[in-house]
C-alpha cells in the first residue's frame, strides 16, 4: 500500500521561515506500522508524528 501526503499541512505548526527538520523512522514488524517524526532542530523543539498503521 502506498501512502501520500503533503507534508505542508502536516508541518503547519512549525512556522513558514524554519529551514531544517530532525527526523526520525521507527518500523514496527510485530505491529505493520511505520511512524515518523518531524522536529524542529535542539532539545524542547516542537514535534509532529506522521502514523501509518497498515
Amino acid at each position: 500500500m502506498v501512502r501520500e501526503w503533503k507534508l505542508e499541512e502536516s508541518c503547519a505548526v512549525f512556522g513558514p521561515g524554519l529551514k531544517e527538520l530532525e527526523a526520525a523512522v521507527h518500523l514496527y514488524v510485530n505491529i505493520p506500522s511505520v511512524q515518523i517524526q518531524l522536529q524542529e532542530p535542539g532539545m524542547g523543539g516542537k514535534k509532529v508524528l506522521l502514523d501509518f498503521l497498515q
